[in-house]
């Protein structure tokens, strides 16, 4: 797959680099990671990486990607190769023009996951794709400089819970110890990321006075508009499942958080014991076996998913 994949970059002169929507600190990990290496390998060739700042910037991963994203236009595209990473479906990926390349490569790790590349690489068992874009350089040869390195250390600290859910393997430290030898300091990665305000204190303490527990399970519906009233953007507000799992007794977590932009609420499952994702295909959404995200109408739907969680 590697082989196949650098002939195709080898083969095209301009490069365009798409991730997900609402993006966490593996999509942008990866996205730019992958473009840091192939601008040092291949100087010459076009490498855009396809973004905005405005869906992160009020975001902790800020601290870490500073780089504005590339302009890109239709033309951009004409003969073009597109890589997608860290996206399961065509629905969330970040720049619809993205089909017009000449040929895209899919690069992901989700267990549910769309076909929608000619080639498609698609670890589901792998803790990150950054950990996939890491294997991929060195086992390619090809020279991880310092920023590449902090950036896909990055992606695989945020998306494995630092190190801490079970999609950590060996080979996971091993890419982890590769990348650090570039100069990256994991310490600097871990002070930008845990870079908080009072405000994200408060709303964190909110949530913890204010959930629920029941028969092994965490869960929260947080209020409609209660995170402006603590001046915390919707991307943070809807990443905080973190808090639902954050003692011992919770084997599983629901929470959720409404998309007012798209009519619906933006849900997340944890398991510490049986898989869930089955929970979350079953309601819109998909991705790994102890770690989904899913997409819940109303609080009716919201009570289904909490009464599946206590049958597990």
């Amino acid at each position: 797959m590697n082989k196949q994949i650098l002939n195709e970059i080898k083969k095209h002169k301009t490069i365009i680099i798409h991730r997900h929507q609402k993006p966490d600190g593996d999509a942008l990990g990866s996205q730019l990671g992958l473009k840091e290496i192939l601008i040092k390998k291949f100087p010459d060739k076009n490498i855009i990486a396809v973004g905005n700042r405005k869906e992160f910037d009020k975001h902790s991963i800020k601290n870490i990607f500073k780089d504005n994203f590339d302009k890109v236009t239709i033309n951009d595209y004409k003969g073009s190769l597109v890589i997608v990473v860290d996206t399961a479906n065509i629905e969330r990926i970040q720049g619809e023009e993205f089909f017009r390349g000449e040929t895209i490569i899919k690069i992901d790790h989700h267990k549910t996951s769309e076909n929608f590349g000619n080639i498609e690489w698609i670890e589901s068992n792998t803790s990150s794709v950054s950990e996939m874009i890491a294997r991929f350089a060195r086992q390619s040869k090809m020279e991880i400089t310092k920023k590449a390195a902090e950036y896909l250390l990055t992606g695989i600290i945020t998306d494995t819970g630092k190190f801490m859910f079970n999609s950590v393997k060996a080979e996971t430290f091993e890419e982890a110890m590769y990348l650090s030898k570039a100069g990256v300091k994991i310490s600097k990665i871990a002070n930008a990321l845990n870079d908080r305000n009072i405000n994200f204190i408060r709303l964190q303490g909110k949530i913890m006075s204010d959930l629920n527990f029941s028969k092994g399970v965490s869960y929260y519906m947080m209020p409609k508009g209660l995170h402006k009233k603590y001046s915390i953007d919707y991307n943070t507000a809807s990443s905080l499942i973190f808090i639902l799992m954050g003692f011992s007794e919770a084997n599983y977590a629901l929470y959720a958080t409404y998309d007012s932009k798209n009519g619906h609420y933006k849900a997340s499952l944890r398991s510490r014991k049986k898989p869930i994702v089955q929970i979350a295909e079953e309601h819109n959404g998909g991705g790994h076996e102890m770690a989904a995200g899913l997409k819940i109408k109303n609080k009716k739907e919201f009570e289904e998913v909490l009464s599946k969680l206590k049958l597990l």
